[in-house]
């Protein structure tokens, strides 16, 4: 799972989404979890209009930073959604 937050450097709301990353980053060692820095040259992701962006597995999930429960609700849930991988040999 890739949990990837689009962030500016001119944006009010960012440095909350940068302190969200990290937090994520320690709470969820299995997710990946990425800062795109827009703006100076780099644009925006085609899906993205506005900063913060969160796209979890390449969907914007939200606009705007969400509580950090919200978040983390949402990640365990898909975690337990995802398929369990096969310990045993096939046969």
């Amino acid at each position: 799972m890739l949990l990837e937050i689009v962030v500016a450097s001119d944006c009010p709301g960012c440095d909350e989404a940068r302190a969200i990353a990290e937090e994520i980053r320690s709470r969820f060692p299995d997710v990946g979890v990425d800062l795109l820095e827009v703006g100076r040259g780099r644009p925006m992701p085609a899906t993205v209009f506005a900063t913060p962006t969160y796209l979890l597995d390449g969907v914007v999930a939200w606009l705007g930073n969400p509580s950090r429960q919200q978040l983390a609700e949402l990640i365990s849930a898909r975690l337990a959604a995802k398929p369990a991988r096969s310990q045993g040999r096939e046969r």
